[in-house]
Formats: structure tokens, sequence, C-alpha cells
């Protein structure tokens, strides 16, 4: 059981993020022949490859709202995301 079972108006997620950097990339050929075929530095504003973000220690990257009831599949949830990010990630719960 994971986060997909609660239904959508008894959670609240909110993603913190700061700026976001397109990260972009331009290929170069490392064969004979290849002054034929590529600019080197010339146009070289590359294609995107991904994005990324700085953040710093002890910044809050998801928050999530929920109720009591399901607060158990909402900490699952983040724990099972928390692995798609680099670094050590903690869990902090709050009641208000």
């Amino acid at each position: 059981m994971c986060f997909i079972t609660s239904s959508a108006s008894s959670t609240f997620p909110s993603l913190h993020s700061p700026s976001i950097s397109m990260l972009k990339i331009n290929k170069v050929l490392s064969c004979a022949g290849t002054d034929r075929l590529q600019t080197g530095m010339r146009e070289a504003f590359g294609k995107p490859q991904g994005a990324c973000a700085c953040v710093v220690i002890g910044q809050v990257l998801l928050s999530v709202r929920c109720k009591d009831g399901i607060s158990n599949h909402a900490q699952e949830a983040l724990r099972r995301a928390k692995f798609k990010f680099p670094g050590c990630q903690k869990i902090i719960v709050r009641r208000k």
C-alpha cells in the first residue's frame, strides 16, 4: 500500500523547489574526419539533458499535509521517494 490508495482530496503534497537550471550537453565526436561533421564551439548551445536544483543542507524539499488516518501511507510514500534524491534525506513528522 502506498500513496496511490488515498483519495486526492485527503492529501496536499507541495514541492518546495528552488530555482531549477537546465543541464545542456554539446556532443563532440572523437574519431578521424570529424572536422567535417561538427562545428566545434560555434553554436554550442547544446541539447537539454536534464534539470538540477541547488539546495542547501537542512532545506525542505517536499512536504505533505494529510489526515491522521493515512499518515502511515504518506510516510511510506515519502520513504520510497527519498531514494530518488541524491544525498541523505530525513522524514520529519509534525502535528499541527
